[in-house]
């Protein structure tokens, strides 16, 4: 869970905590979108008559806040699909889990 915070907090804008998370195709999207945000805001920049780029960023910034309060859901998800640890040595075997 702390992993997947610190990711969401640091680098959440371009999907690290999905990716981590195994959602890959929405990470890819979000960091697409993030990408694209930066690209209309260099253009808003030079162009503020370009108001409707406006809505990238805006986009962008509200998925990374709703990402926020859906991490602890998406971390609770992730461990019932697939118990913690394994893959450790020896739990295919049908070892106890370390």
């Amino acid at each position: 869970m702390r992993i997947a915070y610190a990711l969401v907090l640091v680098l959440g804008l371009l999907g690290a905590h999905r990716f981590y998370l195994d959602r890959v195709r929405s990470g890819t999207a979000q960091m697409l979108l993030s990408f694209a945000a930066a690209a209309a805001a260099v253009v808003l920049v030079g162009d503020p008559s370009a108001l409707a780029l406006a809505a990238v960023p805006i986009a962008a910034v509200g998925w990374w806040l709703i990402d926020l309060f859906r991490t602890a859901g998406m971390v609770r998800e992730r461990n019932r699909r697939e118990p913690e640890h394994s893959d450790a040595p020896g739990y295919e075997r049908g070892w106890p889990r370390p």
